[in-house]
């Protein structure tokens, strides 16, 4: 992938995670799954708090227009937050 491209995708990374993590309590960011993916991330989110992420998300999809596609789900059983050690 080109410089520019990837310095692209970076750059919206940013710009989708910072709104959404002024509503969640924590962050992962997962591997990307495909070089067309900008961000695999969850959310851990309280209860209370999921209307707000839901419209932030929401925004985001109506300025990224057509360019991006939001894809997700939940809520889910926050497994990307544990840590097990064996």
């Amino acid at each position: 992938m080109g410089k520019l491209l990837e310095e692209k995708r970076e750059t919206e990374k940013e710009e989708i995670l910072k709104p959404l993590e002024k509503v969640a309590d924590e962050l992962k960011e997962n591997k990307l799954l495909g070089e067309n993916m900008i961000l695999n991330a969850a959310f851990l989110i309280k209860r209370n708090n999921e209307k707000e992420f839901d419209e932030k998300v929401n925004a985001l999809g109506e300025k990224f227009g057509n360019r991006i596609k939001f894809m997700y789900v939940g809520p889910l059983p926050p497994f990307n937050f544990i840590k097990l050690s064996l």
